[in-house]
């Protein structure tokens, strides 16, 4: 079959496997067959903070299988003076937010404790098993940086662990197509992805995926207690200037506290169709700025990678070191 990129549509229309939550009809073998498969792992560029983060998706069994990474930041080889290891607990979550069971090579259940020597790593694989996909995220919780809200005074360091998952997907072909996704350590609540529409040779359809996480970082940032997410989504093309959204200048998405939510991009708003440019999503409590996850996937008839979101930060606006916060898209990163 001939599987050019408006024809991806059909195999990718509610499930893209290497997101935060993943599409319905998941983009396996059917949605990138036969060709070259590219492996392009999205990295996180930006500083890994303490207390842990949140993996955007997490998929196992049906043929799929997901590799996380850990990395104990802290460490002499980084400039730390400390040597000892980092304790830290990794969760699995489904798509509603619901506690997800996994097996997995350091045990069976949807929590894992474990600990990683200075400077060390740990990988741990899902084995992949059972006939059907299923899917989430990740959520790391290690020792936060805690500071005395009476001095200001630096009480504890708290604990650094960077990380990412890689996604494994068998093609029709035989061929394994993976794509990754990073460990997202921040509390950010704008978040730009770039997309092209256009249909020729070089395009890509672009996937998007939101989780409104269980993350303790992101619960702290948006004010110490989960809440449904109102998402703002706005369009621009490759001018700058808006596409109109069937609610006017921009879409909202509602998002419970816990969830996921994924679409494609040319499904969902259809006027971007034969464009490029991108796609800005703003988080909100429907009043405040509020912290989510957002990842992207681009896939064509020969290639599937994911996109790291772009989060725009306004570096002249510090407050005793430290970004100014919401309004620059950035919450204390």
């Amino acid at each position: 079959m001939n599987m050019g990129t408006r024809e991806l549509s059909e195999h990718i229309s509610m499930k893209l496997i290497p997101t935060t939550r993943g599409f319905r009809k998941v983009l396996l073998a059917q949605a990138v067959l036969g060709a070259l498969v590219v492996s392009a792992p999205a990295f996180a560029a930006d500083i890994v903070n303490p207390g842990g983060g949140t993996l955007a998706q997490i998929v196992d069994g049906g043929g799929t299988n997901t590799i996380i990474t850990l990395v104990n930041q802290q460490s002499p080889n980084n400039g730390s003076s400390y040597t000892g290891s980092t304790t830290y607990t990794l969760y699995f979550y489904d798509d509603n937010g619901n506690p997800l069971i996994l097996s997995t090579t350091a045990g069976v259940g949807s929590s894992l404790p474990g600990s990683i020597p200075a400077g060390g790593t740990t990988i741990i694989q899902t084995n992949g098993g059972g006939p059907t996909v299923v899917q989430g995220y990740g959520v790391l919780v290690t020792s936060p940086l805690v500071v005395s809200t009476a001095t200001d005074i630096l009480q504890s360091p708290g604990n650094q662990i960077a990380g990412s998952a890689v996604f494994t997907i068998p093609l029709s072909s035989g061929v394994l197509a993976s794509a990754s996704c990073p460990l997202d350590t921040g509390e950010d609540y704008i978040f730009t992805l770039p997309f092209d529409e256009t249909g020729d040779a070089t395009s890509a359809q672009t996937g998007v995926a939101i989780a409104n996480s269980h993350s303790p970082n992101d619960v702290a940032a948006n004010g110490g207690t989960g809440e449904t997410a109102y998402i703002h989504v706005y369009l621009y093309d490759q001018n700058g200037s808006p596409i109109p959204t069937s609610g006017g200048a921009f879409d909202t998405i509602i998002l419970g506290f816990g969830a996921h939510y994924s679409f494609l991009l040319d499904a969902r708003y259809p006027q971007v169709v034969g464009q490029q440019g991108t796609i800005v999503l703003q988080g909100t409590d429907s009043v405040n700025p509020y912290a989510i996850k957002v990842l992207g996937l681009r896939a064509t008839a020969t290639s599937y990678t994911s996109i790291t979101p772009i989060v725009p930060c306004d570096p002249t606006n510090y407050t005793s070191g430290q970004y100014k916060g919401y309004y620059y898209g950035c919450l204390q990163n």
